[in-house]
C-alpha cells in the first residue's frame, strides 16, 4: 500500500522514456513530464509503455483506497 501511495510522485515516465532513448524528456520540448510528451516525442515504444505504467499506477491507488477504506 505504501509503494502504491508513493508512487505518484515518482517520475516514471521520464525514466521509461530515458531507458528508451538515452535521453530525458526534460531536455526535450518543453521539459514537460507527462505521458502527452511521451507521446509526442518518444514514438509508439514510448506511447504504450507510458500508458500502461499510467494505468498501472491508477489501479495501484484503487486497490489502496479500496484496502484502507472497503466499500
Amino acid at each position: 500500500m505504501f509503494s502504491a501511495h508513493s508512487s505518484g510522485g515518482l517520475p516514471l515516465i521520464d525514466w521509461i522514456t530515458a531507458a528508451i532513448a538515452q535521453q530525458k524528456l526534460t531536455q526535450v520540448g518543453t521539459g514537460n513530464l507527462s505521458v502527452t510528451a511521451a507521446f509526442y516525442h518518444r514514438g509508439a515504444l514510448g506511447r504504450n509503455l507510458s500508458s500502461s505504467v499510467r494505468g498501472i499506477q491508477g489501479n495501484c491507488h484503487g486497490a489502496a483506497g479500496t484496502a484502507v477504506f472497503p466499500p
